[in-house]
């Protein structure tokens, strides 16, 4: 199953058994509106540093999560789907048309928001590896929050790092075993000289590491080397 980069804004629709009790619940894809333009919140990406932040450019206008419960609303400058009305938009310096938004469920701090055509530039497979400087990993726990495990700064550990994802296997067939608990879950976050750094996430089901570079993909078990604790 490919990996989604953001998902398209379905409204789903609840009817309850009596006429009179119809519930509308909208599933918002995560998007800012600017200038007439969506810009889409992408998981793949995290600002590199806050020295990349650049001025506030605009504040949110309208939450549309729990306030809108019809499907035929037609969003507007300043509308969010998730952020509230007050939050500011910053822009990020050496890039136009891409924005941040502070977001405590970012590792580094911030959402960032792109336009439909720049979402293929944070897949795995196109990012620049020879440009990777530094890579951190990160554990999450049962809070959604994240630990630091280990930082690779020399250019031999990230290129043998990088060579174990090169090297993962499509496996569209696997299935975690996630009966008895959880997975674990990882983050790996790679970055060059650029404002936006790449990120993905890396799964442990107790027996197999895998990802989801596109397609699901298993990793060699040794990689399991980089995530200890």
């Amino acid at each position: 199953m490919k990996r989604r980069l953001f998902m398209l804004c379905i409204p789903f629709v609840l009817v309850g058994c009596a006429l009179t009790n119809t519930q509308t619940i909208i599933d918002w894809v995560d998007f800012i509106k600017l200038n007439d333009t969506q810009y889409y919140g992408i998981y793949e990406t995290e600002l590199a540093s806050d020295d990349f932040l650049g001025d506030v450019t605009s504040v949110v206008q309208f939450k549309l999560d729990e306030n809108i419960t019809t499907t035929s609303y037609k969003s507007k400058n300043g509308d969010a789907a998730f952020h509230e009305k007050g939050t500011e938009i910053y822009a990020i310096k050496g890039l136009e048309d891409v924005y941040a938004i502070q977001a405590d469920y970012k590792i580094n701090g911030y959402q960032i928001y792109f336009e439909d055509g720049s979402m293929n530039s944070y897949r795995f497979a196109t990012m620049p590896q020879e440009e990777v400087h530094k890579v951190e990993l990160h554990k999450m726990n049962e809070q959604g929050d994240y630990k630091l495990l280990t930082t690779l700064n020399d250019q031999t550990e990230i290129q043998s790092f990088l060579a174990f994802l090169n090297e993962s296997e499509e496996n569209q067939n696997f299935e975690p075993k996630t009966i008895d608990q959880d997975p674990t879950s990882f983050e790996m976050v790679f970055y060059s000289d650029a404002p936006i750094a790449h990120r993905y996430g890396l799964q442990y089901d107790g027996e197999t590491y895998y990802w989801y570079p596109w397609e699901t993909a298993t990793l060699d078990e040794d990689i399991g080397e980089y995530f200890k604790e």
